[in-house]
């Protein structure tokens, strides 16, 4: 199965793939990450370097695979001008 995650280099998407390495299913993980160089621990993590608010980022993580699921573990800030 694979599953498309964001958020994997802050606390709760850690924690959720931790979550996930204790499951008996196998699970391929298609992370999107501002910066490929995050160091996860993980073996089987694709990192595709993009940002979850730019469209193309998304168009192209999706093409790359077909993705059985998806989990958004990020918060989005927003600024005031």
């Amino acid at each position: 199965m694979i599953l498309f995650v964001t958020g994997v280099s802050g606390f709760v998407g850690k924690n959720f793939l931790n979550f996930l390495k204790k499951e008996k299913e196998n699970f391929e993980i298609l992370a999107l990450v501002h910066q490929r160089d995050i160091p996860l621990e993980w073996p089987i993590v694709e990192k595709i370097k993009g940002d979850i608010r730019d469209i193309d980022s998304l168009e192209k993580a999706f093409s790359k695979r077909k993705i059985d699921g998806f989990c958004i573990w990020q918060q989005l800030l927003s600024q005031r001008i």
